[in-house]
């Protein structure tokens, strides 16, 4: 399995924890050529979690800041949500319950962390109080489709984990002015009652009245 890039700040024997997971990062550095790392040059979602008092994890996804010799370019691009990633990222959340004894657990997941959000929620759901997707990629074949790009072959259509996790409370934000993650496609993919569209969010900016 990959390595994870975990930052947390944690106080023992607290019961709750928030724990903010990455997008996909750094993936193509141009619309045919693939990065040969994935980190994320100046990541939002650490600065959320860092914006976050206490009781706060950040979770990178498979390759990024840390790399191994199972990385491969599949896995930021057609592979980014494959079982073995979404494996990685789940005994990471697994061991970081296990390490604090924690009751539960937030997810917070951004633009492809949406869908790994998704994905350990439906893994986790004993331990899940809540599910926040920024900008989420909720249903990956609809939104290569959309774009007329090559469907990420041998990854988790998150959009079905969905369905198995209504009992979870759960909001999913979309940007107005978001074009990688059309608003128009959010509004497919979260039921009406979860769904906060920020009219004037783009993918990477105007988040600011998001509370975590």
């Amino acid at each position: 399995t990959f390595d994870i890039a975990v930052w947390s700040r944690i106080t023992p024997s607290v019961d709750t924890v928030k724990v903010f997971i990455e997008g996909d990062g750094l993936a193509w550095v141009s619309s045919t050529r693939p990065s040969l790392d994935p980190t994320p040059r100046n990541s939002l979602v650490l600065k959320w979690a860092q914006r976050t008092a206490e009781n706060v994890a950040y979770m990178a996804r498979p390759c990024q800041y840390v790399f191994s010799d199972k990385c491969d370019i599949p896995f930021w691009t057609n592979a980014r949500f494959a079982p073995e990633a979404v494996d990685a990222l789940d005994d990471a959340l697994k061991s970081l319950i296990k390490r604090y004894n924690l009751k539960k657990v937030e997810l917070v997941g951004y633009s492809g962390g949406g869908a790994m959000a998704v994905l350990l929620a439906r893994r986790n759901q004993g331990k899940v109080s809540k599910l926040t997707t920024v900008a989420g990629v909720l249903n990956h074949a609809d939104w290569t489709a959309h774009f007329g790009d090559s469907p990420l072959n041998g990854s988790i259509n998150a959009f079905y984990a969905l369905k198995e996790i209504s009992q979870i409370p759960q909001i999913h934000y979309a940007g107005g002015k978001d074009d990688v993650v059309p608003v128009k496609l959010s509004e497919k993919w979260a039921d009406k009652e979860t769904l906060v569209v920020l009219p004037n969010a783009t993918h990477a900016k105007g988040w600011e009245a998001v509370k975590f």
